[in-house]
């Protein structure tokens, strides 16, 4: 940790690479900068203080290599690509010290009960004779900001009457400010969407699509992130075809 603070990082970089409290943190920076004051001269004679990891440097890039590629794979499949006998718990804490992956616990959907499904079934009913043309004049929006400049939803279709937008149940789109976009665009029309139905929205399938072909890649680096996403966005241009086939899926 001393030579952490020598190098001038923050107390949430350390605290990050050593595992511990910022306020741990602050409490030794307080001491070393006492003991510089004091004129305590520190001598760093360690050669190599801990024992060597378990797992060594080339093993573990092949877990990351495919954990990127596979990124919802759980630790005991991980396990047994190692080859190795390692507990998880230390597999954990490999991963955890030595790169950028983190092991999470899954989210927990709501179970669909039997509300949800009549709704899901009413929704099939009501637009089951649409045309795979209509489909294809319909936006699925999932947290999409619309935006009114030329590059906008109605210019987009212009010679459309009306332009067919589905989109979830989420507190967003049922804002004021979003109603009152809705009214001051008249030609949009949104779809009555049954809830917890994200299956239903093929929007999710193009976020797929985006995280296979690039976001697969990314680091944990905001910049980076935001590079990366917005140009796996203007890659789908080059997958037109693809949204052919997903609006023919939908009747």
């Amino acid at each position: 940790m001393r030579f952490l603070c020598k190098d001038n990082d923050s107390d949430v970089d350390i605290a990050a690479q050593l595992n511990c409290s910022t306020k741990t943190v602050k409490r030794w920076r307080i001491k070393f900068d006492r003991d510089r004051e004091e004129g305590i001269i520190v001598y760093d004679r360690r050669v190599n203080n801990r024992r060597p990891w378990k797992i060594d440097d080339e093993s573990l890039q092949a877990l990351v290599d495919h954990v990127i590629d596979n990124p919802f794979v759980v630790i005991r499949n991980l396990l047994q690509k190692l080859h190795q006998d390692v507990h998880e718990q230390t597999l954990r804490i490999h991963l955890k010290r030595r790169t950028d992956i983190k092991c999470r616990r899954p989210a927990v959907k709501a179970e669909i009960n039997t509300a949800h499904e009549i709704a899901r079934m009413n929704y099939a009913y009501l637009y089951q004779n649409w045309t795979a043309e209509q489909w294809r004049k319909t936006i699925f929006v999932d947290e999409k900001v619309f935006s009114t400049s030329s590059d906008g939803v109605t210019e987009r279709y212009p010679d459309e009457e009306f332009i067919y937008i589905v989109e979830d149940n989420s507190g967003i789109h049922r804002s004021r400010v979003v109603r009152e976009w809705y009214e001051a665009n008249p030609r949009l029309r949104r779809l009555p969407f049954p809830p917890k139905s994200p299956d239903l929205n093929i929007i999710e399938n193009v976020f797929s699509l985006m995280e296979r072909k690039r976001l697969s890649c990314c680091r944990h680096n905001l910049q980076d992130l935001h590079e990366v996403v917005f140009n796996a966005w203007l890659d789908l241009d080059n997958h037109m075809d693809y949204f052919i086939k997903l609006a023919e899926s939908m009747p």
